[in-house]
């Protein structure tokens, strides 16, 4: 049973649950629950992979419990000057379930395993919707350097959901950092490892030249590294970045800048004077015909979203935004036609982005 009374201004519940068995009995403490307390994925099956044995029936019944409560505000908490700011019980309550939840996330046996508590420390915020804290982005940037691809994607997409917005930018933006150096050491290791190939090749030609049986098994073709898969994490992560009109972001991107580089339609998004500035200056530099699509050696095109379709696209949806007749029709794809447009349009985009705070973007 929940036995309702006020504290702090607010309305909690409190969780009635058997008297406390004595020291060394194996059953957990009797916790104090508030009111939208954090839920859990997935009740007794998680309880069993982050709990020990003895504990699971009164776990059990504290779940079945939080289950019951309904994510809402909370009028004790709030944002002040941009800050999240919590009451003492949600301070309380959340370290304890972020600990809990990483807990989960570092003993999972399994990617489901790891997803489920990525979701259960999304869903702490629940609790306080009002005033989303600055700790559920930082515990949740532990999926954004997983191994496995699938349980970065569901981080990622976790942080662009009902979160803090100034810590989940920071968060994306030092995993941004983070994977480029990886990105170097992966690019160095897979040079070396076309370099064996091309070596163990040549073996294999002299052997044949010279009449002896070559040893096709032994490095003739190079090993399979993962750089594609993260190449293809680093693109998302800066598509994500279009969720925030800040300037950080504009500041981050504008590092090895290209036409095909997936943060130029995200500078395009964000529609900034500094912003286009620097599409503008690759553009110019360029000077081709920007191509919307990849051709295989087949002839088909290749499915999936291309960095100068998104790009041509981000423009015309900047043009339409602000009232602006892109360029003609024939010269749509013209690196050079885009960026006279920009230059001459400069006046009628804003000169800085918002920037943002605690309250995620969506809320703004």
């Amino acid at each position: 049973p929940l036995v309702a009374s006020e504290a702090s201004g607010s309305r909690t519940a409190r969780a009635v649950l058997p008297p406390r068995e004595p020291r060394g009995a194996g059953r957990l403490r009797a916790p104090r629950l508030t009111r939208g307390a954090p839920r859990r994925a997935s009740g007794t099956a998680r309880a069993a992979e982050c709990y020990p044995r003895e504990d699971h029936s009164m776990l059990a019944f504290v779940l079945a419990l939080v289950s019951s409560l309904a994510p809402s505000d909370c009028a004790a908490c709030a944002v002040r000057e941009n800050k999240a700011v919590l009451c003492a019980d949600h301070a309380r309550e959340e370290l304890i379930a972020v600990k809990r939840e990483r807990l989960c996330f570092e003993k999972a046996r399994t990617d489901a395993e790891k997803i489920a508590a990525l979701e259960a420390l999304a869903a702490i915020t629940d609790t306080h919707a009002n005033a989303p804290s600055p700790a559920i982005p930082k515990a949740l940037a532990i999926g954004l350097g997983d191994s496995v691809d699938d349980v970065r994607r569901k981080a990622l997409s976790l942080l662009l959901t009902a979160q803090n917005a100034d810590a989940s930018l920071e968060v994306i933006l030092k995993a941004r950092r983070d994977l480029q150096t990886r990105l170097e050491k992966e690019h160095s290791q897979e040079l070396k490892r076309l370099k064996a190939a091309q070596k163990n090749l040549g073996k294999v030609l002299k052997d044949l030249d010279a009449g002896r049986k070559p040893d096709l098994l032994n490095g003739l073709l190079p090993e399979k590294g993962d750089f594609g898969v993260w190449f293809a994490f680093a693109g998302d992560l800066d598509r994500s970045l279009a969720s925030f009109p800040d300037e950080r972001v504009v500041a981050a991107l504008d590092e090895n800048l290209g036409v095909y580089s997936p943060a130029m339609s995200v500078l395009a998004k964000l529609g900034s004077r500094g912003a286009l500035a620097n599409v503008a200056g690759v553009l110019e530099r360029y000077g081709e015909s920007v191509s919307t699509e990849t051709l295989r050696k087949d002839g088909t095109v290749a499915p999936g979203p291309h960095p100068g379709a998104e790009l041509i696209a981000a423009l015309e949806a900047l043009a339409a935004r602000h009232g602006i007749a892109p360029p003609i029709e024939s010269e749509r794809r013209s690196s050079r036609a885009w960026s006279a447009w920009i230059e001459a349009n400069r006046a009628a985009f804003p000169a800085k982005l918002p920037g943002v705070g605690a309250l995620p973007v969506a809320a703004r």
